[in-house]
């Protein structure tokens, strides 16, 4: 009876510290995206680089970041690329742990999205010219630059990135 305790509280603890390790919930729709950005960044199929690459892009799409998902995958096809110029070859422990460092290198980290703020590119009154450069471009103080009747001249959209 005691035998059957032990081995119970055994197996019990065991599935305790395995489950935590291997749950990664990840959406159908992240995994289905995060194979097909890491397969257009050349990271074949079935190779370490591809599942480290589909699990880590499949978590940045599930957190809804996209941009962050893109720039993983970039950095997991680069990371490939590197690994197999050092002559290592694939499916061996030194190219799977050479991909794991290239991926968490700091140089090769996706930036984080930068914030986007419309700025409005006309505006319905003249503004006074600020400066005029040396090809005669007029700037107002905004550094929106303006025609020759002192409008904003337009452009599509201003990004404004913050740290």
């Amino acid at each position: 009876m005691i035998r059957q305790k032990m081995l119970a509280l055994a197996f019990g603890g065991l599935a305790a510290a395995i489950v935590p390790l291997s749950v990664q919930a990840q959406s159908g729709d992240a995994l289905v995206r995060a194979e097909f950005a890491c397969s257009e960044n050349g990271v074949r199929p079935n190779s370490a680089a591809f599942n480290a690459c589909v699990i880590r892009t499949a978590h940045a799409f599930d957190r809804g970041e996209p941009y962050v998902a893109y720039r993983t995958a970039r950095t997991a096809g680069e990371a490939r690329d590197l690994c197999l110029s050092y002559g290592l070859p694939p499916n061996t422990l030194g190219y799977k742990q050479c991909i794991a460092n290239t991926m968490d290198s700091p140089a090769l980290q996706p930036y984080p999205a930068p914030t986007v703020r419309y700025v409005p590119a006309h505006s319905d009154t003249p503004r006074a010219t600020a400066t005029i450069d040396a090809y005669g471009n007029r700037y107002d103080r905004y550094g929106d630059r303006l025609d020759h009747n002192g409008y904003v001249i337009a452009t599509p959209v201003r990004y404004i990135t913050t740290p």
